[in-house]
């Protein structure tokens, strides 16, 4: 039998996401995350499974983009919940009720040059071409820009949330 304990949860969000944190209002919330027991995997282990999660929730930040007009910049919004909370849904994604502010331990952007390249990315994908591996990794690679869940509203402010 497992005990539950808290696990950092990575949710794919957007811009405009962050007024729904804001106001507590980030329902059924699509996360990835790692699980490894502390007590058989290292340090090291443990960290690069969270930064692989980190990672294939920035992927999913820019699905989300495809079909919005916000401003193309990956969004990862990462929470301390109970390790119970991740429910895989009928779609195949592990999915928790609602990520409250307070349960925010860090919220993760692309820099503001990131925007040309994610927004390369969708342009191709919205006109149904695939985009090379090259293009790919030019958004893959670069690193989001921490910030701590204080400086919400100031995110919030610094972000247009339309192109």
């Amino acid at each position: 039998m497992t005990v539950p304990h808290r696990i950092t949860v990575f949710a794919p969000a957007t811009v405009a996401s962050l007024e729904a944190v804001k106001n507590d209002e980030l329902r059924d919330v699509v996360v990835c995350f790692s699980d490894l027991p502390k007590s058989e995997f290292s340090a090291d282990d443990i960290e690069q499974a969270e930064f692989d999660s980190l990672c294939d929730a920035a992927a999913l930040s820019v699905q989300r983009l495809i079909d919005s007009q916000e401003m193309p910049l990956r969004v990862v919004l990462a929470g301390r919940v109970s390790s119970e909370a991740p429910v895989l849904n009928d779609e195949g994604d592990y999915v928790i009720d609602r990520l409250p502010r307070e349960a925010l331990s860090a919220i993760y952007v692309d820099e503001l040059d990131a925007s040309k390249d994610v927004n390369t990315l969708l342009t191709l994908v919205r006109q149904g071409k695939q985009p090379s591996d090259d293009q790919y990794s030019k958004v893959e690679t670069r690193l989001l820009l921490w910030h701590d869940p204080a400086e919400l509203d100031q995110l919030i402010e610094a972000y247009p949330h339309h192109r």
